[in-house]
């Protein structure tokens, strides 16, 4: 692909001058504006009972337009204009059926990955049920995870490339440490000839508790054409002296990796996003009815912990998340504008340019084919999948 040679030189694109952190005085920067459309809002009417959307937890769209969503224990399948298509899954454990769906992805290659907390469901591009794969006890994988003494309770995303090629994020947990943040963002590739961890960070986000902390960064990944893949961390990969985030294009048939910069602009965490972490330090607990329990000298140190993280951490981290559509990036950052819609940066992987940035109104769950879904709710309450159609000048054109 053209693109390893176009990018191997780094791109560096400032948007604004100077790296004065204290950005408030400086203008906010240049970007397109009511780039999205609403064309299409459907789920809570006009199809079958079964149909009809209850608590959707996953969109994917594939090359032909059919929207995918995971609700009720279902994939859900609707044509491009949100008429009913089809339905598969169900509750179990037999093969395609689900516990606790999530996370539908379609790779460029037309396979769908839905996962199943500890477990991948694998499926043709025709919809048609491959196999269920419970990751934790492939034997490649677990031998990768004792080598690095981790332990993992379930997955948190995962792509099948085909039958037997996947990439899967895990974030596993450094077993016999004392280190309060004793766990990992990883993401391993696996075949039946070899278990590669492409990535591993120390996550900054769990303390030991189901507590996170949004602003200490995460680890995104998104699939490209040509059996390619990006990734960057949110904490990591960024450089807050010179205001730099860099992502990381890694073929999976070389496993040669080049990386592409850009300039941000940093945007400081209000206190009221902070709030909710200070005053753990102190150790209270309370039970259900508001009375005062005791506090193990384990959690509260755990508490403290949390609070000291929040005090001490001034910026949001650069990006905010990822996504491809082909071989265009979206990358979401934490600056927003007067109207509160994301400021975001878009890389043409094809021509090796930076395009240009946009601001949208919210993170959409899936962009694929020039339109942006998301889950939302009527003015009934009900839950629907919106389409919005993305103006052509984001693509550059």
């Amino acid at each position: 692909m053209k693109t390893l040679l176009t990018l191997a030189i780094t791109i560096l694109i400032l948007f604004y001058c100077g790296t004065d952190v204290e950005f408030k005085t400086v203008e906010m920067p240049q970007a397109l504006r009511d780039v999205l459309t609403l064309e299409l809002t459907f789920g809570a009417e006009g199809v079958s009972d079964e149909f009809l959307l209850a608590q959707p937890v996953g969109i994917a769209v594939n090359d032909q337009n059919d929207i995918l969503v995971v609700d009720e224990n279902y994939v859900k399948v609707y044509d491009s204009s949100g008429k009913e298509k089809t339905m598969f899954g169900g509750r179990g454990q037999g093969p395609g059926e689900f516990n606790f769906p999530s996370n539908p992805i379609i790779a460029p290659s037309g396979y769908l990955t839905v996962v199943d907390y500890e477990s991948m469901n694998i499926y043709s591009p025709e919809y048609k049920f491959i196999k269920r794969e419970n990751s934790l006890k492939n034997i490649r994988l677990k031998t990768l995870l004792e080598k690095n003494n981790w332990n993992v309770y379930f997955i948190r995303k995962a792509v099948a490339n085909d039958e037997m090629e996947s990439v899967i994020q895990l974030h596993p947990q450094e077993l016999q440490s004392e280190e309060l943040n004793n766990r990992f963002d990883v993401l391993i590739y696996d075949s039946p000839d070899t278990v590669i961890d492409i990535a591993s960070y120390r996550s900054q986000v769990v303390f030991g508790t189901s507590m996170t902390i949004e602003f200490k960064g995460d680890l995104f990944f998104e699939m490209l054409p040509g059996n390619n893949m990006v990734f960057t961390h949110s904490l990591y990969d960024s450089n807050e002296k010179e205001l730099i985030y860099t992502l990381h294009v890694l073929s999976l048939k070389t496993f040669k990796k080049f990386d592409i910069s850009h300039k941000y602009m940093p945007v400081i965490i209000p206190e009221e996003v902070k709030k909710p972490y200070l005053g753990l330090g102190k150790g209270q607990s309370y039970s259900r009815d508001g009375t005062p329990v005791s506090t193990p000298p384990s959690i509260k140190r755990i508490f403290e912990a949390i609070e000291r993280t929040a005090k001490n951490t001034k910026y949001y981290p650069a990006v905010k998340n990822i996504m491809t559509d082909g071989n265009i990036i979206f990358v979401f950052t934490y600056l927003q504008n007067e109207r509160e819609e994301y400021f975001t940066d878009i890389i043409d992987l094809e021509s090796g340019k930076y395009l240009n940035s946009a601001y949208f109104p919210f993170v959409p769950a899936v962009i694929k084919n020039g339109y942006a879904y998301r889950r939302a709710t009527n003015d009934e309450g009900f839950f629907v999948i919106e389409k919005y159609k993305i103006d052509p000048a984001v693509y550059g054109k």
